[in-house]
């Protein structure tokens, strides 16, 4: 007869079994090191699952860089918070039925991940150019040197954000049933200190440089203690998304309808200025129900994308070239709902050119920067801001059409410096993450006791 050491009868006492079952996934317990009685093919599965999760836990030299990575530009959902998500929503996980009567249970680390999607990266790519792309024109405009994109540039509101928010929403839908004080240190916190850190850093730069523009002020003093107040003009994405995570938690039980409905309205008002405060307060009203209706449209965009054909990216991008010409022509950016549902056209767009693209490997380049938004969101406004105060002293000119192609060449000098900061600080603590590794750190929950 065969048997199996039962731990719960204590040391030397077997529990017999006329044949000892094979369990699916026994051969992988943690307990277990691959022996000669597995099968050849299921030790070398083992072996190789090992070695992958002991590699796992050495991948990031500071314990901060994977919450960063996170925060903005990690895709992946984290299968152990779902889980955990689960069970704060009351949700009660399967205990699955095992020989002897012990639970088995793989070590979080094992918890399977899902792969990155290249087109979420390419998504967040297209975003962070046209961010960048943005405030380049604008800074350029200030001296007049911005050319032919000034007149197009506010045009490009409808398109920018939202779609950066949709895909905001989309990463965050994993966690926002998780217990508000470890959503608050996974996902929010270090937000909170990079916007506090860099919007300071950034303010200070400003009122050392000259004014740009004629008799503009770059900054006032009181900028250092009312970015709360008054949020950054450059940096108040990454402020909102915290405030947008406590707002999907806090309505978390709430119909999805009712949140999207709630907040579409808010945006209508934000947008036709029925409502305005003349600060990024006005954007965040706009741009928050794209952010909650990504965190429950997710999965259905997702099982959309496979079908998605270059005819449905050239039918959706034409409707929105009309649309957007018909809007300036006829000046209905005031009308409530239109800039919202153009806003909704947009992200369709900006969703169904990141799918095909992401299938060309010409556009990597796309995917790459979308792994990589958070420091180019943080840097690229620092050598606009130094050419602009340097224009502008100068009283530099340069022919319309030349000033023309001036932002782009500034878009990609601006993202390549971002780059190659982030290259050269990445490792150093407090930078691009939090100082320490501990302010992060979320208590592992108590496994379940075995079911008897």
């Amino acid at each position: 007869m065969g048997a199996l050491r039962d731990p719960r009868t204590g040391p030397g006492r077997l529990h017999p079994l006329p044949h000892p079952p094979r369990h699916r996934g026994d051969h992988l317990s943690p307990e277990r090191e691959p022996g000669p009685d597995l099968p050849r093919r299921h030790r070398r599965v083992d072996v190789l699952l090992r070695a992958l999760l002991q590699r796992g836990t050495d991948a990031h030299p500071h314990p901060g860089a994977r919450d960063a990575a996170r925060c903005l530009d990690d895709d992946r959902d984290d299968a152990a918070d779902r889980h955990l998500a689960a069970a704060s929503l009351g949700a009660q996980r399967p205990q699955a039925a095992v020989w002897t009567r012990r639970v088995t249970t793989a070590p979080e680390s094992a918890v399977p991940v899902r792969p990155r999607e290249s087109w979420i990266d390419v998504a967040k790519g297209i975003a962070i150019i046209l961010v960048v792309l943005f405030h380049a024109v604008m800074y350029l405009d200030a001296v007049g040197l911005a050319g032919a994109l000034a007149r197009l540039n506010p045009l490009l509101d409808t398109f920018r954000m939202p779609l950066f928010f949709f895909m905001s929403g989309i990463l965050a839908a994993g966690v926002i049933g998780l217990p508000y004080r470890q959503l608050f240190r996974k996902r929010m916190l270090l937000l909170l200190y990079l916007y506090v850190v860099w919007a300071t850093v950034q303010t200070l730069f400003l009122l050392a440089l000259p004014p740009i523009g004629h008799g503009a002020v770059n900054a006032g003093w009181s900028n250092l203690y009312t970015i709360f107040v008054r949020p950054s003009s450059n940096l108040w994405f990454i402020y909102a998304l915290p405030l947008f995570f406590t707002a999907a938690w806090l309505m978390r039980r709430w119909n999805p309808l009712v949140q999207v409905a709630g907040t579409a309205i808010v945006a209508a008002a934000f947008g036709s200025g029925l409502l305005h405060t003349g600060t990024p307060w006005d954007k965040m009203g706009r741009y928050l129900v794209f952010f909650l209706a990504a965190v429950w449209l997710g999965p259905l965009v997702r099982r959309l994308v496979p079908l998605v054909r270059w005819w449905h990216a050239g039918v959706l991008a034409g409707a929105y070239l009309l649309v957007v010409l018909a809007m300036a022509r006829l000046e209905l950016t005031h009308v409530p709902f239109v800039l919202l549902g153009v806003s909704v056209l947009a992200v369709m767009v900006g969703i169904s050119l990141a799918v095909l693209l992401s299938r060309l490997p010409s556009c990597d380049f796309l995917r790459f920067l979308g792994t990589r938004t958070l420091p180019i969101y943080l840097v690229h406004t620092f050598p606009m801001t130094a050419l602009a105060a340097v224009l502008a002293g100068t009283g530099a000119s340069v022919a319309f059409g030349w000033a023309t192609l001036l932002p782009p060449v500034l878009c990609v000098f601006s993202v390549v410096v971002a780059l190659l900061l982030h290259a050269r600080f990445a490792g150093v603590p407090g930078v691009f993450t939090v100082p320490a590794g501990s302010w992060l750190a979320v208590s592992t929950p108590p496994r379940p006791a075995a079911a008897d």
